[in-house]
């Protein structure tokens, strides 16, 4: 249970990662 809750997670966290490094910051 625990990895299938994790999943999710790292995978938005990725996902949030590579929207931050096409957007500015300061945006």
């Amino acid at each position: 249970m625990t990895m299938a809750w994790n999943k999710p997670v790292i995978t938005e966290v990725c996902v949030a990662m590579e929207i931050n490094g096409y957007m500015p910051i300061e945006f």
